[in-house]
């Protein structure tokens, strides 16, 4: 646990706002939706899983990431189909 008050994600901010990594809660306040439902997307025996959600990074052994870049553009394509009528 920190104890300085500083985001979990500070040490992604090296990043452009694009092409930063986001931690999972991080990614999921991106997408609007809560952890659970946000890792649902990435499990094959959910209803809500998408094959074309964007594979995490894998930083170390206890931690992944997820680039903000296609996390937006994954929700864009998405609410593009959406906008079009289309089904998921």
């Amino acid at each position: 646990m920190r104890t300085d008050g500083g985001s979990r994600s500070q040490f992604f901010n090296f990043l452009p706002a694009q092409e930063r990594a986001v931690p999972a809660h991080e990614a999921a306040a991106v997408l609007g939706m809560g952890r659970s439902s946000f890792y649902s997307l990435m499990r094959p025996d959910s209803k809500n899983f998408d094959p074309n959600f964007p594979k995490p990074i894998r930083v170390s052994a206890r931690r992944v990431v997820w680039l903000y870049s296609s996390l937006v553009s994954w929700l864009e394509a998405r609410s593009q189909v959406s906008t079009d009528g289309g089904a998921k």
